[in-house]
This record gives structure tokens, sequence and C-alpha cells, in this order.
């Protein structure tokens, strides 16, 4: 009938004129249905965009955290109904990373079978940059970039915690630099922020396989080791690592045009043998 046409237009309007991405795609993927906002969005026309698979065109197949979106999106296709709502990165045309918050519903035959997927997504990406700063001066130190204290206590109890259920060792060492007082005294601070950053990344390479390098405070440092079924390899581990360590320390690090040599006090600790 008319009334339904007209109906049916007003709707198409709604939709194509709407500010959230609105996207429909089959249970393989391929998206079959794209508003204005969401090609304008990730940066496609219609014709680029209709028929292309939902992954790797505005789905990566891993996000920058590693977790895997490939897996997800097959699950979606599938039992959308798990998925009513969920945020995960997105891709656009020129490859910039955003963020999305979407929304899901099953579009179901006669039969009732889900045979495609209606998306409603909404740019969550300075939500979600503002939520990743907030954690980064949390838990990362603002000078060298490594694990902060608090960073490390969490780690330091999660590994606490593996090691206990699973019977295994593991070692803790921490470095205090000697003599550090006197190049902040002599040469000024900026070239001690310089030589403690020089530090921090060549004991993140000299300690490549540790489950974390963190900077406590000042000029004192730890690191929490890999775990081993064995007590014997773990403590092999930290004399390697501490040995690694102590000759990164040892080298010469070129300030401007000065260059200066430090050396630096270490303890191990090993787990469960010294404790908590």
């Amino acid at each position: 009938s008319d009334a339904l046409h007209a109906s049916c237009r007003e709707y198409q309007e709604l939709v194509e004129s709407a500010n959230s991405i609105i996207i429909r795609w089959d249970t393989d993927g391929t998206i079959r249905y794209a508003n204005r906002y969401a090609l304008d969005f990730f940066g496609y026309s219609r014709g680029e965009f209709i028929g292309k698979g939902v992954l790797d065109t505005i789905v990566p197949a891993k996000e920058s955290t590693g977790r895997d979106l490939s897996a997800m999106i097959e699950d979606i296709s599938t039992h959308p109904e798990r998925y009513v709502s969920n945020e995960n990165e997105n891709i656009c045309r020129n490859q910039r990373r955003v963020w999305v918050s979407w929304t899901n519903k099953a579009v179901r035959n006669e039969r009732g079978d889900t045979i495609e997927v209606l998306s409603v997504g909404n740019d969550i990406t300075d939500k979600k940059r503002f939520e990743q700063k907030i954690y980064q001066l949390a838990h990362y130190d603002h000078l060298t970039g490594l694990p902060n204290r608090n960073h490390l206590a969490q780690c330091l109890s999660d590994t606490i915690t593996r090691a206990g259920q699973e019977g295994q060792h593991f070692s803790v060492l921490y470095i205090g630099l000697d003599r550090f007082k006197p190049v902040n005294d002599s040469l000024g601070q900026d070239r001690g922020d310089l030589l403690l950053q020089i530090l921090g990344e060549r004991m993140q390479l000299a300690a490549d396989d540790a489950a974390a390098v963190a900077r406590m405070s000042g000029d004192e440092f730890c690191v929490v080791l890999a775990r081993h079924e064995q007590p014997s390899l773990a403590m092999q581990s930290a004399q390697q690592a501490a040995q690694n360590l102590l000759e990164s320390i040892n080298r010469a690090a070129v300030l401007g045009e000065d260059k200066v040599y430090v050396t630096a006090s270490l303890c191990i600790s090993v787990f469960p043998q010294h404790g908590n």
C-alpha cells in the first residue's frame, strides 16, 4: 500500500541520516548495507564497501592489545545474542585505528534462522584514548616509560599466585644505582634524567625474557623474572640476568659532551624459598 511504501521510505531516510554507524552483514561476514555515516566514518564509497568482508575491512584480525577479533566476528555472526553490546578496535580505509561501541541484533528469516546481523556503532575513540592515558599515568613511569611501582605490585602479585598454584619458582632482582647523586649534582637534573632513560632501555634489553622491568623510584629498579619448574633453574636465570644487567649498566653512557660511568648494587630474592 501507499502508506506502507511511505513508512518504508521514512525509515530508510531515518537510517540514512542517522549520526551513528549502521551496517548489516550476513553470517559469512559480508557487508550487505551501510548508511552514509558508516561510509563517511570508515572512508569508503558505497560501491567499495558493500560486498566486502567485515574482517580486514573495518575490523582488524587482532586488536593492538592482541585480542583475536577474527574469532569474535565469527562468534557474533552465529550468536549475535551474546554480543548485544560490545566495544572493539576498528580500522578505517587509511588504516587509522578507532574504537567503536556496538549494539548487535540478529535479522532472522521466517524459520527463525539468523541470516544477517544489524550492527549500530558509535565512535568512542577519544574516550578510549583518555582511559589509556589515565592507565598509562597510573601504571608507568613518566620519565623512562617503564612500569612503575603500582604496575610491578600487580605483576608480582599475579606471578606469586600463578607460581604458587603451579609449584614454580622465580626470582626478583632489586637494583640500586651507585654514585647517581653526583651525576645530578655535577651535570644537572636534565642529564641525570637522560642517564635514567638510557639505563632503563638497557635494562629492558638485558632482561628481555623478564615478566617486568620497573622503575621503583629515583635510581632504584626492580626486575621480576620468568617462572621455572626447578629452583636451580630459577637461580641460574637470576644469576645470568644479574650479570647481564650489571654489565649493561656499567657501560659508558654518553650524555651530550660528557661520558659517564655508573655501577649498581643488586640483590636477588627467590620465590618461594625467601617467602612472599
